[in-house]
């Protein structure tokens, strides 16, 4: 026998001082001429629109890049595909961070930097994402985390965490 239960309505996001926006793979080497078939040809527009309104409201912005120590790599370290694309190019005060695996979390400080802020939400995009791995899903993260998708706009809402006692 099925019993119809009530469901919940999710807690509306806000965006507010404590949002944190991270940019993820905004680089040059993406659009390098061995990247064929490209499926989201206003991500950056929608990503510079995004920050954008980030910097008009002070609020606090990384930027990751991939980095490469091997010359083939479109994301070597001394090549024009590993620098930043210019419409979404880091500002004087915001965070770059630096990462040679496919997560920008593992083998840098970004969860630190996180962790010390006191951010409410985490707001993810970038060219990439789908490639992006995730904290441990066991650890207490103090913040919402979004998934922003610039394939299309308006822009889509991938996934979100919260913690229980938020």
């Amino acid at each position: 026998k099925l019993i119809a239960t009530e469901r919940k309505k999710p807690k509306p996001l806000i965006f507010d001082d404590s949002s944190t926006l991270i940019i993820i793979n905004a680089q040059n080497g993406l659009f390098d001429a061995t990247q064929e078939n490209r499926n989201n040809s206003e991500a950056e527009e929608n990503i510079s629109r995004l920050l954008d309104v980030w910097r008009s409201k002070n609020r606090k912005v990384i930027h990751v890049k991939h980095v490469s120590d091997n010359p083939k790599s479109i994301f070597f370290r001394h090549s024009a595909g590993c620098n930043f694309l210019k419409i979404v190019e880091p500002s004087a005060g915001e965070i770059v961070i630096e990462k040679t695996k496919s997560s920008a979390f593992a083998g840098t400080d970004l969860l630190k930097i996180l962790s010390e802020e006191s951010c409410t939400n985490v707001v993810l995009v970038g060219l990439q994402l789908m490639s992006v791995s995730m904290p441990r899903p066991k650890m207490q993260l103090p913040w919402v985390l979004i998934l922003l998708w610039p394939v299309m706009p308006p822009l889509l809402l991938i996934c979100e965490m919260r913690q229980e006692n938020l």
